[in-house]
């Protein structure tokens, strides 16, 4: 089954992104993105909402190359507030995109 058709079969917004975005395999996407694998496959099967931490949205977006606001428009997150661009200091980027 092709790529394609596995992303029409059970369509997951993350995984969508991974496909599109980068060339990396589930696994290794998983470990640069600090995703339990358990999590994720979770995520993408719809079991549990998709809730990263700061510090995993980050390296989303690096993985990915889009901004957060990017990023949370793909996973159907709500992005009143959210910046257009990275900020240019992780730290504040971290209280801004704070999920609680």
């Amino acid at each position: 089954m092709s790529r394609k058709e596995r992303r029409q079969e059970s369509y997951s917004p993350l995984e969508e992104l991974r496909m599109e975005r980068t060339e990396l395999t589930q696994d290794e996407f998983v470990f640069r993105c600090g995703f339990a694998r358990a999590t994720y496959q979770r995520w993408v099967r719809g079991a549990t909402p998709i809730k990263p931490t700061p510090e995993q949205i980050l390296a989303l977006c690096r993985l990915c190359s889009i901004s957060p606001k990017t990023l949370f428009q793909r996973l159907g997150f709500d992005t009143t507030g959210v910046p257009d661009d990275l900020p240019s200091h992780e730290r504040s980027l971290r209280s801004d995109l704070e999920l609680k």
